[in-house]
């Protein structure tokens, strides 16, 4: 059985393949193309995977994406319509690419033996976190910027069955809060959002409170974004509104030199993510009673949130997926078919993520040569 996992035509495309249950390679398209964040089709990746597995490409019996383009079209639709005419730049930047989409009916074509799987784009990262994880049982919690339509998922992780519990939609998403924040701060979203939480440990508490506004609570865990200070919902960017820079003032420039002020945001908008993945938990403990939690979803990669999810939920183990955001879900597909669309059971833990190409001191030699660097 030979499963090939594809994320593509986002952010961080990555393939991943599975050969009779034991994960064989996985590799991150930006590592061969030298694209950093390269979201094109993973060609390299691809052909990476299927050499390192000596597989051909009609010996694959699965080729799995993660992604559903169908899913929950009527809901974007009704969001667009609800939002006229600005959602008309929601519409352009949501609606899927037409030349991406008709890559993909090649890549069939490249397959001919092979079944295709669109796996749910939150359960493609649910499956990432919980199968190659060291627990039968665990809840799951997947968090990012947005899926179809969905941008968190609370589930219970069963030996090989993943069951939704419940889910919070666009356009309320932490994940985007946090680009937001980022993009306020003057740094790059889905690049930099590791500074944002960097600067953070350097602020004061000046605007903690006020910064609380922007994210609504609600019971189970459940939160909303308060789209007064939003702009994502419309397409516009950046994704902080007029009303979100009359509070807390001009944006940093490109080039602009940090001060306090962007420390102290940073902080509070750091504070304010890290209470709303606390609460997550705490209401995916509710809803599970496991003492395991698996983390996955771009959010899963704030290590400030995940150490006070350690620290303060109630559960006693916590497992994070490393290649949490979507590069990780190429993984997650692979897992996603064996187990749960097959039934197949579980097999050994993933125990280290040595599985990209790797390079022997011949290898480097013959580099260093080839570029006249000098080396001893």
């Amino acid at each position: 059985m030979v499963i090939l996992g594809i994320s593509a035509f986002g952010h961080d495309a990555a393939a991943a393949i599975m050969v009779d249950g034991g994960l064989v390679a996985a590799c991150e398209e930006e590592r061969l193309s030298r694209v950093k964040h390269d979201g094109s089709f993973p060609e390299g990746s691809v052909a990476y995977c299927l050499a390192e597995a000596r597989v051909k490409r009609e010996e694959v019996d699965y080729v799995a994406f993660y992604h559903d383009p169908w899913l929950h079209t009527g809901k974007r639709l009704k969001h667009v319509l609800a939002h006229l005419p600005r959602s008309v730049s929601f519409l352009k930047s949501h609606g899927g690419d037409l030349q991406d989409w008709g890559a993909m009916f090649g890549v069939k074509r490249r397959f001919p033996s092979a079944r295709f799987e669109y796996v749910e784009h939150h359960l493609a990262h649910a499956a990432s976190a919980f199968y190659p994880s060291p627990f039968c049982e665990a809840a799951i919690l997947s968090v990012d910027g947005m899926g179809e339509w969905d941008t968190t998922l609370m589930a219970l992780g069963k030996d090989t069955e993943i069951k939704k519990l419940d889910a919070v939609s666009f356009p309320h998403s932490l994940g985007i809060y946090y680009e937001t924040l980022t993009q306020y701060l003057g740094f790059r979203i889905h690049n930099d959002e590791y500074k944002v939480m960097g600067l953070s440990a350097y602020g004061g508490n000046r605007y903690n409170e006020i910064f609380r506004d922007l994210i609504r609570h609600g019971s189970n865990g459940r939160f909303e974004l308060n789209l007064a200070m939003f702009t994502h919902h419309l397409g516009s960017v950046p994704f902080y509104s007029g009303g979100f820079v009359s509070r807390f003032g001009a944006p940093r420039g490109d080039g602009d030199e940090l001060n306090a002020r962007h420390a102290d945001i940073a902080s509070a908008g750091q504070r304010v993510l890290e209470d709303a993945v606390v609460r997550l938990a705490r209401a995916t403990y509710e809803m599970t009673g496991s003492p395991n939690l698996c983390i996955a979803g771009g959010v899963g990669l704030n290590c400030v949130a995940n150490g006070r999810l350690i620290d303060e939920s109630p559960f006693d183990n916590v497992h994070v997926q490393p290649a949490s955001y979507d590069s990780g879900c190429a993984v997650g597909c692979c897992y996603y078919v064996y187990h749960s669309l097959l039934g197949k059971p579980r097999t050994e833990p993933l125990r280290d993520t040595y599985l990209g190409p790797g390079f022997d001191n011949s290898d480097v030699e013959q580099v260093l040569k080839a570029s006249g660097v000098a080396y001893a």
